[in-house]
């Protein structure tokens, strides 16, 4: 192995380190990830944004322009709104 290669153990090491300071980790992943359980994560992940990519058409002009709803003009009110603040602080 040279100066330049880490070893299994490093690697793995490294990478714990680098999802333990991700600051929201412990909302997606369990404190327990391994590395190839990570690994297939974001693979599934890529061949999933890939498969969108690919495959899924965005919507024609036509269907947007079907789905379109049209607002009335907004009535502006110019009344004035009071409000009092009855608790009292100690």
């Amino acid at each position: 192995m040279s100066d330049g290669e880490l070893s299994k153990k490093e690697t793995v090491e490294l990478y714990h380190d680098a999802l333990s300071a991700l600051p929201y980790r412990h909302l997606i992943f369990s404190p327990k990830l391994d590395i190839e359980k990570f690994k297939k994560h974001l693979t599934m992940t890529y061949k999933g944004l890939l498969y969108a990519l690919n495959s899924l058409r965005s919507p024609s002009e036509k269907f947007i322009k079907s789905k379109q709803v049209s607002l009335p003009d907004p009535v502006i009110s110019k009344k004035l709104v009071i409000s009092f603040q009855l608790d009292r602080k100690k």
